[in-house]
């Protein structure tokens, strides 16, 4: 897990993502899970994996937004299998996990089979992505 400001991108951008926000992102909290398999090939196997990662994520998720949320920020994780907010309405376009992770850490990305895949140093394309955007500075969601 690791918390960021936001990329340019989602500074310039967060009303297409989140229309009913009243407050601008001001931090992401990136998590990165490890797969046991490669996502790059896309198989049944795979696809159970990242269907258990993405529960994690859900789980996890809902936590961390009730602890912002109880701060008095906004707090609002993104379904990494669809791209949309899992409480607030959606916006006109779907979050990348893979771009936000690629704007913020800079790992490559290729593209397979129509699906953008990201290679982290270590873990090559065993790596699942996830998002949580928050009205938090980025100082204040690292305290909670």
């Amino acid at each position: 897990m690791s918390i960021h400001a936001p990329s340019v991108f989602l500074r310039e951008h967060w009303r297409k993502l989140l229309p009913g926000w009243s407050d601008p992102v001001q931090s992401v909290l990136l998590y990165l899970q490890p797969s046991p398999v490669q996502l790059s090939n896309r198989t049944s196997e795979t696809e159970v994996v990242k269907d258990s990662l993405r529960a994690d994520f859900l789980q996890l998720a809902e936590q961390w937004s009730g602890l912002i949320l109880r701060a008095g920020f906004l707090a609002e994780p993104f379904d990494p299998k669809h791209g949309t907010p899992l409480y607030s309405t959606p916006g006109e376009w779907p979050l990348d996990d893979v771009a936000v992770a690629h704007a913020l850490l800079h790992y490559p990305i290729t593209e397979e089979g129509g699906c953008k895949i990201l290679h982290h140093p270590n873990w090559r394309t065993g790596i699942f992505p996830c998002t949580l955007l928050s009205s938090a500075p980025p100082n204040v969601l690292k305290d909670l």
